[in-house]
C-alpha cells in the first residue's frame, strides 16, 4: 500500500479552529472541520470522567453538524469502531460515503484527527503524533469501511512503528496507563514492591540469635484512585516467602509475587510480577544499629484484553535499610534507599503485542519510624505504631509522572520471634501529578 503525507495540514491546538487544506481541486474539500473549543464548548468537561471522547463535525457542502460521544471503557470504544463507519451513527445528516466530516479522537489524552475531506469520496487522512497520512481511493478500494479498518488497526493492533509510536505517546500523556508513568502502572508497582520486601520490611531485622524459622507472607489491599478525573478501583495480593540462613537468620533469601487488578474507566488491567533477592549484612552481630543490603531482580507483565494490549518489563536494583535508634527518642528510625534500573521487553505473542521501549533509572528513597505501643495482642506479641514516607525519581524515558510520594500508617504486633503471631493494618496514600490513591491493607505472616 502506497502511504503519502497529506500535503498541507495545519493544526493548531485544541482550543483553536484545525483546518486540513488539501491542493488538489478534483473534489469539493471540507476546509473547516472541527475546533474542540470553539464547537464542542462544554462537551469535554461533560466528559471529564471519561478516558476515550470523539468530537468532530460533519458537512454536505453546506451547514456544518457538530457530533460528540464518549465512553467510559475501552471495549465500548472498539466495539464503536468495529460496527462501521463511527460518523455514520454520530452525524443526523451524515449521508454514507458522501459526506465531508472528520473528528478528534482523544485517547486517554493522546489526540488522533481523523477525516473523510471530500464530499463523495473514501479517501481518508489521519494525524497521530504530527504525523499526517493520506490514503487515496485507489489505496482504500472506495470503501469508507474498509478505510477505517486500515487507521483503526494502524494505529491500534498491527504491532508496527505508528502503533508503537502511540503506545510510546501514552506514556508521556497519561495517567491511566498500565505499564508505566503513574503509581499504578507496572513499573511503578515493581519498583514499590522491591522498596516495600527489601527497605521498609523490619520483621527482616534479625539478629543472629533470633528465629531462623523460615516465614510465609500474604497480604491483601483495595482501594480507589483519581487519574486526571478518571476514578478506578485497585486491588492486590502480595506474597512473599523468606528462607533465613540456620548459621545466621539476618542472610536471607527472599522471593515475592505480587498480583493486582485495576479497573480504570470500566477498562480492566491484570499485572504480576516475580521478583528474588538476597538480604546481607553490613553491620556486626553485637552491633546497636543494624544495617542490610538487598540485590533484587523482578519480571513483570501486565495486560489489557479489550484492548489487545500486554508489556512485560524487568527491574533490578538493590536496596539499603539501616536502622536505628536516636538520642531518648523512643522507638526507632529506618531509613531505605533504592538504586535500580527498569525496562521494557519486547512481547509479540499472537495477538498481543507491546513494546513501549521503557528504560528508567530509579530512585525510590524514604524513612520509616516505628514506636512500641503499650497493649499486647496475640499474648506476649506487642503492637507497635509505624509511619513512613517515600519518594519515587524516575530518571531517563519521559513519563507523564516522573516522581511520586507514598505516605504510609499501621498497626500491628512487632516480630518478636513468633512469626504465626504476625498481623497488621495500615493506610497508604501515593500522589504525583493528576493522580491520588488510597488504599487500605492488611498482611499476616505464617
Amino acid at each position: 500500500m502506497n502511504f503519502s503525507k497529506f500535503r498541507s495540514v495545519v493544526c493548531c491546538n485544541s482550543t483553536q479552529v484545525i483546518r486540513w487544506l488539501h491542493l488538489d481541486h478534483k473534489c469539493t474539500s471540507l476546509y473547516v472541520l472541527i475546533g474542540l473549543g470553539a464547537l464542542s464548548g462544554g462537551t469535554q468537561a461533560a466528559h471529564a470522567q471519561d478516558l476515550y471522547t470523539i468530537t468532530g463535525a460533519i458537512t454536505n457542502g453546506g451547514p456544518i453538524e457538530n457530533f460528540s460521544t464518549s465512553f467510559s471503557n475501552s471495549d465500548d470504544f472498539f466495539s464503536f469502531f468495529e460496527t462501521g463507519d463511527p460518523i455514520r451513527a454520530l452525524g443526523v445528516n451524515y449521508i454514507d460515503d458522501f459526506s465531508a466530516a472528520a473528528a478528534t479522537i482523544d485517547y486517554q489524552g493522546v489526540e488522533i484527527l481523523l477525516a473523510f475531506p471530500f464530499v463523495g469520496s473514501a479517501a481518508v487522512q489521519y494525524s497521530v503524533l504530527g504525523e499526517t497520512v493520506f490514503l487515496s481511493e485507489t489505496d482504500v478500494g472506495f470503501d469508507r469501511d474498509f478505510a477505517l479498518d486500515l487507521v483503526y488497526e494502524g494505529i491500534f493492533f498491527d504491532g508496527g512503528p505508528l502503533q508503537q509510536a502511540f503506545q510510546a505517546a501514552l506514556l508521556q500523556s497519561s495517567p491511566n496507563n498500565p505499564a508505566a508513568g503513574n503509581p499504578n502502572s507496572l513499573q511503578s508497582r515493581m519498583i514499590t514492591d522491591d522498596f516495600n520486601f527489601s527497605g521498609f520490611d523490619t520483621s527482616a531485622n534479625t539478629p543472629s540469635t533470633g528465629t531462623t524459622i523460615n516465614r510465609v507472607f500474604i497480604g491483601v489491599s483495595g482501594g480507589t484512585f483519581s487519574a486526571n478525573g478518571v476514578n478506578g478501583e485497585t486491588f492486590s495480593v502480595p506474597l512473599s516467602y523468606t528462607a533465613r540462613f540456620d548459621d545466621d537468620p539476618r542472610y536471607q533469601l527472599q522471593f515475592a509475587l505480587p498480583l493486582t487488578f485495576i479497573n480504570q474507566g470500566d477498562t480492566a488491567s491484570y499485572s504480576g510480577s516475580l521478583g528474588v533477592g538476597f538480604q546481607f549484612p553490613l553491620t556486626s552481630i553485637d552491633a546497636k544499629n543494624q544495617w542490610y543490603l538487598t540485590p533484587r531482580i523482578s519480571l513483570g507483565g501486565v495486560t489489557t484484553p479489550s484492548e489487545s494490549q500486554a508489556t512485560l518489563l524487568a527491574n533490578a536494583s538493590i536496596t539499603s535499610r539501616y536502622t536505628m535508634g536516636i538520642g531518648s527518642i523512643p522507638g526507632e528510625f529506618t531509613l531505605a534507599n533504592l538504586v535500580g534500573y527498569n525496562f521494557s521487553i519486547d512481547l509479540n505473542l499472537e495477538d498481543y503485542r507491546g513494546d513501549y521501549d521503557i528504560g528508567n533509572l530509579t530512585l525510590k528513597n524514604g524513612l520509616l519510624y516505628e514506636l512500641p505501643v503499650d497493649f499486647n495482642l496475640f499474648g506476649d506479641n506487642q503492637l507497635s505504631f509505624q509511619g513512613s514516607y517515600a519518594l519515587t525519581n524516575l530518571i531517563g524515558t519521559d513519563l507523564f509522572m516522573n516522581t511520586f510520594h507514598d505516605v504510609s500508617v499501621s498497626l500491628g504486633t512487632q516480630d518478636t520471634g513468633m512469626l504465626t503471631k504476625m498481623l497488621r493494618l495500615g493506610f497508604t496514600g501515593s500522589f504525583g501529578r493528576e493522580f491520588q490513591k488510597y488504599v487500605v491493607n492488611i498482611g499476616y505472616v505464617f
